[in-house]
Order: structure tokens, then sequence, then C-alpha cells
């Protein structure tokens, strides 16, 4: 095979993968597209594990966000969302793949959750007990899927379930996601049709 075509060859894997991630993301996601996420991904935006430089958010912003990712994937005997480069893929999606329209929206609806979960907590959000956090998301996520009414009638529960596409999608595409999270064989062995899931222990990333 000529080097050309390996490449080509290569690049429609890597295209189908990503497209498998953002199907198994909308599955979680009970069917939700945020549509920068969805095109930032298939046009080759991956974490980036390692030191992050905001360009989208001013500090507090930028803490915020790592708050939000880490609450959604903590770290456990696996990395956290915002140890996978998280934080950085969500910047470059606004940066580099959003219209200045879905900036504007995502920015402003970032703000109001800042706002008004400090007022709810006492608290700045990323200052918060990792519990607080996880229960305060939570309720956010209900009201999101249609089961609560907390924070209903605000943007928060539009901007909670971005945040998660974006860092589901992400996570799972990251090399952290994909090969500590999910099992992943670079050159996959036999064929095995029928085995005990505790002999693999964890969904297969290819």
């Amino acid at each position: 095979m000529r080097k050309q075509e390996f490449n080509q060859s290569l690049s429609e894997k890597q295209l189908i993968s990503r497209k498998e991630a953002i199907r198994r993301a909308g599955l979680m996601m009970g069917g939700f597209v945020f549509a920068p996420a969805l095109t930032g991904v298939l046009n080759g935006c991956t974490p980036q594990a390692g030191e992050w430089t905001p360009v989208a958010f001013d500090k507090d912003q930028a803490t915020t966000i790592k708050a939000v990712v880490d609450t959604i994937f903590p770290e456990t005997d696996t990395p956290s969302a915002s140890q996978a480069g998280i934080p950085g893929f969500i910047d470059e999606l606004l940066t580099r793949n959003s219209s200045e329209d879905d900036q504007t929206a995502f920015m402003n609806e970032l703000n109001e959750f800042m706002e008004q979960s400090e007022l709810d907590l006492g608290v700045p959000f990323a200052d918060a007990e990792s519990t607080v956090q996880a229960e305060y998301l939570m309720e956010i996520h209900k009201t999101a899927s249609g089961q609560g009414e907390t924070l209903k009638n605000t943007s928060i529960p539009d901007y909670f379930m971005k945040m998660k596409w974006m860092t589901v999608v992400g996570y799972f595409t990251s090399e952290a996601g994909a090969t500590q999270v999910l099992r992943y064989a670079a050159i996959p062995g036999p064929y095995q049709g029928c085995i005990q899931f505790e002999d693999v222990g964890r969904t297969w990333a290819t």
C-alpha cells in the first residue's frame, strides 16, 4: 500500500472511531447534541493532557470549567476529566469550532451558572465540597432531562448539557479515556465471540 493510501485509510479509521464515540455519547445524553462539539471532534480536536492556558475564559471561568468537568469525571483509579485535558478541549471547541453566536450563548450561560451557583451554595462552585458540587449538578441534570424543577427557568440546564456533552465526548476520545477507562487494542487479536465480561473487565474502545 502506498503511503498516501495508508494515510487515507488511517484517517478513515480514526473518523469511524470518532463517529462511534459520538454515537455512544448521544445515547448517554438522550440524543442531545451540541453542534460545536460534534464538528470539532470530526475535524480532529482531541484533548491533550498537560498544562492548559485558557483562551476563551478568564481565571474564574477557567476554574469553574475545571470544577464542573471534574465533577462529571472525578479522579478515581482513572484520571479525572481535567487530567485528561478536557478543559483545554472545551476551550478549543469554543475558539476554533463555534460561531460567534454559540460562543456568546455559552459564555452567558457560564456566567449565569457561576452567579447562581454562588448564590445557592454560598461560595463559588469551584470552592464547594465535592459532594455538594455533585449533588448540585445532579439536580440540574434532573431538570435538563425533564425530571426536576431546579433552575428550570434559567439557561443553566442547557449549559450543563453542553458541558456534559463536551466532557463525555472529549473524555472517551482522549488517550486516558480510550486506554485507561475503555479497554484498547491497537492491533486487535483473534475473534472471540463468547467470553465472560469479567475476563475483559471494561468496554472496548476499538
